[in-house]
């Protein structure tokens, strides 16, 4: 027969031997703990009160290294769970747009954020310098970067509406001096016959990274209609002719095609448009007068000559 084989210490004899064992073994530390020691440790350091108008442009110390004198007790907090000590920049020294704190300004500051029991000899560190520089404001607009593939026989009624259509950065002026506009983030629709919303982020600010926004999206709309066409027949006017020549045209007349909304397009006449030819320059590969739609009504959305040039004969009185 395998007999078990007991790894644990179970007797009375032993347990009592393990609690004095621990019990001695807590006494010491606590002894150890409770004397005074010198020791150098890392602090971390919070700044606050950076001025508003400046933007800090290099990296400060992240900890400062001081060596202090208490309890076991209290380095050993120190060490597990140190507390920042905090650095008013309001109270340093100026010299331009550089701050600098100098050593013995750091001591009385961590001297006073520092447990009363707690007596700090030394602050292991050179003067601390902050590089800022000056912040300058600009406005600039916002570029929607949206593709629209409308669906048959309809159209973007007017331009994209961005709102707000600017909007202010706030940075140094290397970052911000040759930003002219910035665009939102891509938008691709297809198939649209509705009027539609959006909220687009702003883009092209990865190269500014100490630059702020006051928005940092916008919001782009777009109104969309069906339209209808509608051919209007307009008498070929040329200008340029010598006194004395007569000129003639062929056609004298050319279509254009407009498209629009109903209501506007039932209501055009030939006369709301002018077509131009000049006598002066005749295309010197086919000897055609281009032609030229010099006017048309606003209200119509697009407006296209069905001939891009004429014939045209010349008689002399």
């Amino acid at each position: 027969m395998i007999k078990k084989i007991q790894t644990g210490i179970t007797t009375p004899k032993a347990r009592v031997f393990i609690l004095f064992l621990c019990c001695s073994l807590g006494a010491w530390l606590i002894s150890r703990l409770s004397q005074t020691y010198t020791h150098t440790i890392s602090i971390p350091v919070a700044y606050e009160n950076a001025p508003d108008s400046l933007i800090l442009v290099s990296s400060p110390p992240t900890a400062l290294q001081a060596r202090l004198r208490t309890s076991g007790f209290q380095l050993l907090r120190y060490q597990i769970s140190p507390k920042p000590v905090n650095l008013d920049l309001s109270k340093a020294g100026k010299n331009g747009t550089r701050l600098y704190v100098s050593p013995e300004s750091c001591r009385t500051t961590l001297q006073g954020q520092l447990d009363d029991a707690v007596s700090l000899l030394s602050v292991l560190s050179d003067t601390l310098r902050f590089d800022f520089q000056a912040l300058k404001s600009k406005t600039v607009p916002i570029q929607p970067n949206v593709t629209l593939e409308m669906a048959q026989n309809f159209m973007l009624d007017g331009a994209l509406e961005v709102d707000p259509p600017k909007i202010h950065i706030l940075g140094p002026p290397g970052e911000i001096d040759t930003l002219q506009f910035l665009w939102t983030e891509s938008l691709n629709l297809s198939d649209v016959r509705e009027d539609f919303e959006q909220e687009l982020r702003i883009e092209g600010i990865s190269g500014m990274p100490n630059s702020k926004l006051s928005k940092t999206a916008v919001r782009i709309r777009g109104k969309v209609y069906r339209f209808s066409e509608v051919i209007v027949e307009v008498p070929i006017e040329v200008e340029g002719v010598p006194q004395g020549v007569d000129i003639r045209t062929f056609p004298d007349r050319v279509g254009l095609l407009c498209k629009g909304k109903i209501e506007v397009l039932k209501n055009l006449d030939s006369t709301d448009f002018r077509v131009m030819a000049d006598f002066n320059k005749p295309d010197p590969d086919t000897g055609r007068l281009p032609l030229t739609l010099v006017e048309h009504p606003e209200a119509v959305s697009s407006t296209d000559l069905l001939e891009s040039s004429v014939e045209f004969i010349v008689r002399r009185e």
